[in-house]
């Protein structure tokens, strides 16, 4: 091995050849210094130092250009591991902890002419200020500005958190578009700090996550193809595969189910359905049982209940005439024709608690007759008689109680429908009690009259 003094001095070239050669600390040249093998300095003083084998420039301090075979720069510890690398493809690694001590910058500007291949930290000032942010400028070409990989068996993640115990704080990850501004065309999604407080233009409170925009638009879905590409919302804990959790569900063929993972129409809800407001209904409704009211239950196919002040149903014809209401008493208005293919006349039983019209219509009759109409369930008051009949000459009718004690009339004379299609009523009623069992005839007098129709109404309301 060669030695040369710390004395050296040289303005020329020094070439080194094939043997390991050591420069003592003072060495100095103001010329190149080539070697083939290993050099060790214990000190070595130049106004910059060019490595490598391409065309190096003084642009740098030190400047390093390496091959295609080897590492550009590699630092080891004291014990031979290695601390930090740059590849040959110009990628710089950190095999270790990196900490403010070893990279500190206060305003940043990181470029890169092909992929990102750095690291940097800035730790800014927590004592004058917010601390200067990382500037990373993408190089042109990439859609990566930054990439991560990991090769662990459990969650691998980038996680970002605000150390501020402030009203305000929060940590979002944000998005903007090229006109976009703090208040204007962003996405954010993140989460409050626990002792946010929502000052009125915030969203939600301490501890509540979030995701909206400020775009023109909002899509939330999923982009895929296929019987599986389907959408899940859920809540309370982590959705199963049978559905548990799921609140929402849109499938790839577009149905919509909630809590329910398998809807087989456009909306198909397991549960019960609240509607405060109308419900709009432009087909048809399918039921087993239909409930309608706050004290419905399920013993008929069809239950309502009604309110105070509010008919109970109300049926219109076509040109939007009423000609069938219950009222909010539960009294039953028939005030149409009702023909015997609606209702048949032979044995009807009427359980209306609160009151009841019984309606009775004969067409084309030609004798006098009396017409069983109904059998009082309980006991229960006539209130009210009243008839019309519709074309034809007039026609006389009465209605009596028929019972274990005989017939009784309930009004003493015929009522005359002398005006087509104006009611009548009965003015005085008489025998009005009925108790369970007894039943109700309309009787249809003056068969030299030829009405088309004869309508009678005959009121009742339970004692």
């Amino acid at each position: 091995m060669t030695v040369l003094s710390s004395s050296y001095a040289s303005t020329a070239s020094l070439l080194l050849g094939s043997v390991s050669t050591a420069i003592s600390s003072s060495y100095a040249a103001t010329a190149s210094l080539l070697t083939q093998t290993n050099i060790s300095f214990t000190q070595l003083t130049s106004s910059y130092a060019l490595f490598g084998t391409p065309s190096a420039d003084n642009s740098a301090s030190v400047y390093i250009s390496g091959s295609l075979d080897r590492k550009i720069f590699e630092i080891d510890a004291f014990n031979g591991t290695e601390v930090m690398e740059v590849s040959k493809e110009g990628n710089i690694i950190f095999n270790t902890n990196v900490t403010a001590s070893i990279i500190s910058a206060s305003n940043t500007i990181i470029t890169s002419q092909s992929i990102v291949r750095f690291l940097m930290i800035n730790t800014g000032s927590q004592t004058v200020g917010a601390p200067e942010p990382i500037i990373i400028v993408s190089p042109y070409n990439s859609y990566n500005l930054l990439t991560a990989h990991g090769n662990v068996n459990n969650y691998f993640q980038v996680n970002i958190g605000n150390d501020s115990t402030g009203t305000s704080a929060s940590s979002d990850y944000v998005a903007t578009n090229n006109i976009g501004t703090e208040t204007s065309f962003f996405i954010d999604m993140g989460i409050n700090n626990n002792n946010y407080i929502n000052n009125g233009n915030g969203i939600g409170t301490g501890s509540d996550a979030y995701l909206y925009s400020t775009a023109r638009s909002l899509y939330i879905g999923n982009y895929a193809t296929g019987s599986l590409a389907n959408l899940h919302l859920f809540s309370g804990g982590p959705p199963t595969s049978t559905g548990v959790g799921t609140e929402l569900f849109v499938s790839s063929s577009g149905n919509v189910g909630i809590r329910t993972i398998t809807p087989q129409y456009t909306l198909d809800v397991s549960g019960s359905i609240n509607v405060i407001s109308n419900l709009i209904v432009t087909g048809s409704i399918t039921a087993s049982t239909i409930l309608i009211g706050p004290f419905a239950d399920q013993s008929a196919s069809l239950y309502i209940s009604g309110s105070i002040q509010r008919k109970l149903v109300e049926i219109d014809d076509y040109r939007g005439i009423e000609c069938f209401e219950i009222n909010d008493v539960g009294q039953v208005d028939i005030k149409g024709a009702m023909t015997a293919s609606i209702i048949s006349a032979s044995r009807l039983i009427y359980d209306f608690s609160r009151g009841l019209s019984v309606g009775e219509l004969t067409t084309g009759f030609t004798t006098n007759g009396a017409y069983y109409t109904w059998e009082a369930p309980y006991s229960c008051s006539v209130t009210g008689i009243r008839a019309k009949r519709t074309g034809g000459t007039g026609a006389e009718i009465n209605a009596r109680r028929s019972g274990s004690g005989g017939y009784s009339l309930h009004s003493a004379a015929n009522l005359s429908l002398t005006t087509n299609n104006s009611w009548t009523s009965v003015a005085t009623i008489q025998n009005p009690a009925y108790i369970s069992g007894d039943s109700l005839e309309i009787i249809i007098s003056g068969a030299t009259y030829t009405p088309n129709q004869v309508i009678v109404q005959v009121n009742f309301v339970k004692q």
